[in-house]
């Protein structure tokens, strides 16, 4: 076989870019509304999307959300085309722990909604086990709040499904 040497090198490839443990947010309108429904939970409205924010105590896992809000977010979940688990932690730093308590926190919630008749399907799940923080994570009220598992659910129309009272049972 003969050598071509006036043949063209290959061109490079780029190498792929590696997927991050978290999708970046999507592009949302305006926030157009924000309500607490307890010390632990909360919902954020962004047009069709609904965003569900429950925290957890330090280094527990468990998806027990009250009953306000488990009525809120099944009601959405139900009605969502797509919902996107995050499960996160307070810590600054990546570590094994901290990858299990943010994972496991995310894990409970898909387990809640599927226990409770949502479609596997319609299921994303992610985690992230430091930063990304929502609150002033050197204070231990910012660090509670950061503490949480978020349940983003989209496709939906909000007026019809809550008729405006976001927080109320």
């Amino acid at each position: 076989i003969a050598n071509d040497s006036s043949a063209a090198p290959p061109k490079p490839v780029a190498a792929p870019q590696p997927t991050p443990i978290v999708p970046p947010r999507t592009e949302k309108p305006a926030k157009t509304s924000t309500n607490k429904i307890n010390e632990t939970s909360s919902i954020e409205i962004h047009g069709d999307t609904v965003v569900f924010r429950v925290n957890h105590p330090l280094g527990m896992v468990d998806f027990e959300p009250d009953e306000k809000t488990q009525n809120k977010l099944l009601k959405a979940a139900h009605a969502s085309n797509q919902i996107i688990i995050r499960g996160r932690t307070d810590s600054n730093y990546v570590n094994d722990a901290n990858q299990r308590i943010a994972l496991g926190r995310a894990v409970e919630a898909r387990k809640f909604l599927i226990s409770n008749g949502i479609g596997d399907d319609k299921i994303r799940l992610f985690f992230l086990s430091a930063g990304d923080h929502i609150a002033d994570n050197s204070t231990d009220a910012g660090k509670a709040l950061n503490r949480r598992v978020e349940l983003e659910t989209h496709g939906i129309d909000v007026k019809h499904l809550f008729g405006g009272d976001f927080t109320g049972s």
